[in-house]
């Protein structure tokens, strides 16, 4: 009988969970009637707290690939909730604002996301410490895709 091959089980696990928090998460918002991709509610909460971005550090804090930013941040253009400019210094570098219509949106997205927080920790209260070490030893040990630039990064 032929043994069934298994991924290794710190890999399974992680992305068997990865899967599961980005349904939960998507779930959560539709049932706020926001009407966003995870994708998108990721990069108006980053504006949110960081205030206006280049595309390059975008993709970098979110750690996601630059060209699926740029469709990512097309669809919130589109739908008045960020804007794009050309950067002062360098035109061919793209700055992205929230519009007040984005902050909203954004403001209701923490909301969701505080209370899906305080869910998951009242399920599992002690789960968050070696979470927080895998992803730090993953980090520093030069696994993130896209690793902060000093020059340009808070």
């Amino acid at each position: 009988m032929a043994q069934k091959t298994r991924l290794p089980g710190l890999l399974a696990y992680g992305l068997r969970l990865g899967e599961l928090l980005d349904r939960y998460l998507s779930r959560a918002l539709r049932s706020r009637n926001i009407d966003l991709s995870r994708a998108q509610t990721e990069v108006i909460v980053l504006l949110y707290r960081k205030g206006a971005l280049d595309m390059g550090a975008v993709s970098r804090e979110l750690q996601k690939d630059p060209g699926t930013m740029t469709s990512v941040v097309a669809g919130l253009v589109h739908r008045k909730l960020c804007l794009k400019r050309s950067g002062e210094e360098d035109r061919r570098t793209n700055i992205l604002e929230l519009t007040t219509a984005g902050k909203t949106q954004a403001k209701r997205c923490l909301v969701v996301y505080r209370n899906l927080e305080k869910e998951l920790q009242s399920i599992a209260p002690a789960s968050i410490e070696p979470l927080a070490a895998i992803l730090g030893a993953l980090v520093r040990g030069g696994l993130a895709p896209y690793p902060a630039r000093k020059d340009h990064d808070n």
